[in-house]
C-alpha cells in the first residue's frame, strides 16, 4: 500500500518466485559505479530472525531487466544490515565484498570478482570501509547481537560477553590489501575516554561506525547496555587512522548520521538544542540545526552526491507508513514523497526500515519495502522532481 507517492516507481527484485529481496543499510550504496546493477540479498523467509544455520544468498539485479544472478552465500547476516554487502572499492562494477561466517575461521570478510569468481579471504569482518578501499573498521558483531540482534551476527557467543569494557576487542583498523589488522581503541580505552561519572563502569559496545569521505577519520556511535530501569544512550566520537580519539558529544540521544564530506556530519541527535537534525563539524564543537518543523522525527537521512539534497525515511506513523522526505538544502525547501506501508511484524529486528539510499548519477534512490506482502527492492526515479528546485 502506498500513499501519494510523487515519482515513479518500480520493483527492482524479482516477482513471483517466493523469496524475499533486500539491501540493507542506507549508508552503503548498492548501486554500481554506473548504476546498471544493484546489490541485494534474498532469502526465504521475512517473519522471524535469522538462526546460525540460516544462508542468504548474495547477487545483484540488473536495473534494466529485473533479472537477479546469485554470486554467492553467506551465515553472517541480519535483515537491518545484511552481510554488510557492497561494491569494492566504493563505486565500483565488478568486485564486491561481504562477511562469511564458518566453524574454521569465525567471521571474516570476503572480497569477490564477478567476472572470474576468483575470492580473497581478511581475518575480521568489516563495518565500512574507506571510499578508496584502502582501509576497512572491523567490530565485534558478536557483542552487538547482543546489543541489539537486528544489527549483529549470532553465529558464536562474544568471548567478551560477562567483560564490560575488555582491553583486547574494540575499534579494529583492517588493511584491504594485506589483511593486516590492528587495534584502534580497546573498549577500555573508549571506556575511559567516554566515562560515566559516579557509577560502574557499564557495558559498552560499538554499534554503527563509518569512515569520512576522505577515508582518514572514522566515525563511531559508542554505546552502553541498558542499565537498571532506563534504556541506553549514545557517545559521538571519531578516530583517526593512528587512534587518536576526539570526543565529539557525550552520552546523549544519537541515531542516524551521514557523512557530509572529510569534515562534517548529518546526524539527527539532541547534540546541543534537543532533539533536532544538526549539521556537526568534526574536530570541533560547531553546529547548525535544519528546520525542526521539517525534521521533527528521526530519519534515516543522507545527502545526495552533489550535496544540494537531503533525503530520508522515517519509523511508521500511527497507521503504519512511512514517509520518505526530500530537502533542498540550498533554498532550505522540503517535501514529501510520499508513504509507504510497514508490514507489521512480531519482533522489531525483523522489521523492514525503507532504507532509501541515492544512485551514483543523484537522479534516483532504492528501498526495501514490504508493502506488498513480501520483502523487495524498489527505486523512485527522481529526475523531474529535482528540476523543481
Amino acid at each position: 500500500m502506498l500513499q501519494n507517492i510523487k515519482a515513479p516507481l518500480r520493483k527492482l527484485s524479482p516477482e513471483g518466485d517466493g523469496m524475499h529481496y533486500f539491501f540493507g543499510y542506507y549508508d552503503i550504496s548498492g548501486f554500481s559505479g554506473d548504476d546498471r546493477r544493484h546489490l541485494c540479498h534474498r532469502v526465504p523467509f521475512m517473519d522471524r530472525m535469522p538462526t546460525a544455520s540460516d544462508m542468504a544468498q548474495l547477487g545483484v539485479i540488473d536495473i534494466g531487466s529485473g533479472t537477479f544472478t546469485a554470486l554467492a552465500e553467506t551465515r553472517a547476516w541480519n535483515f537491518q544490515q545484511g552481510a554488510m554487502l557492497q561494491w569494492y572499492p566504493y563505486g565500483g562494477v565488478d568486485t564486491f565484498l561481504y562477511n562469511d561466517y564458518s566453524a574454521e575461521c569465525s567471521f571474516h570478510c570476503v572480497i569477490q570478482s564477478i567476472q572470474t569468481g576468483e575470492r580473497r579471504f581478511l581475518s575480521r569482518p568489516v563495518a565500512n570501509v574507506s571510499r578508496d578501499g584502502r582501509y576497512g573498521v572491523s567490530v565485534n558483531f558478536t557483542r552487538i547481537y547482543d546489543f541489539r540482534p537486528g544489527y549483529g551476527y549470532c553465529n558464536q557467543k562474544d568471548p567478551g560477553f560477562d567483560v564490560a569494557q575488555p582491553d583486547d576487542d574494540g575499534i579494529f583498523l583492517v588493511d584491504m590489501q594485506t589483511g593486516q589488522s590492528t587495534l584502534l581503541a580497546s573498549y577500555r580505552v573508549l571506556g575511559t575516554v567516554f566515562s560515566m561519572e559516579g557509577e560502574t563502569p557499564p557495558k559498552i559496545v560499538v554499534n554503527h561506525i563509518t569512515f569520512n569521505a576522505t577515508g582518514d577519520r572514522i566515525l563511531f556511535l559508542l554505546r552502553h547496555f541498558p542499565q537498571k530501569g532506563s534504556g541506553w544512550k549514545t557517545a559521538l566520537g571519531t578516530i583517526d587512522l593512528q587512534g587518536n580519539i576526539y570526543r565529539l558529544r557525550d552520552y546523549t540521544y544519537a541515531s542516524h548520521y551521514h557523512w557530509k564530506d572529510e569534515r562534517r556530519l548529518l546526524i539527527h541527535a539532541d547534540a546541543g538544542e534537543g532533539a533536532a537534525l544538526y549539521e556537526l563539524t568534526d574536530l570541533s564543537q560547531d553546529y547548525t540545526v535544519y528546520p525542526r518543523d521539517f525534521f521533527a522525527r528521526d530519519i534515516h537521512c543522507s545527502y545526495s552526491p552533489d550535496r544540494r539534497f537531503i533525503i530520508g525515511d522515517l519509523y511508521p506513523d500511527r497507521d503504519g507508513f512511512r514517509e520518505i522526505l526530500l530537502y533542498h538544502v540550498p533554498s532550505k525547501r522540503g517535501i514529501s514523497l510520499g508513504k509507504v506501508y510497514f508490514w507489521p511484524v512480531s519482533y522489531d529486528d525483523i522489521r523492514c526500515d525503507l532504507h532509501v539510499l541515492w544512485n551514483n548519477k543523484g537522479d534516483a534512490v532504492s528501498f526495501d519495502g514490504t508493502f506488498e506482502g513480501v520483502r523487495g527492492l524498489y527505486m523512485l526515479q527522481l529526475s523531474d522532481i529535482l528540476k523543481q528546485f
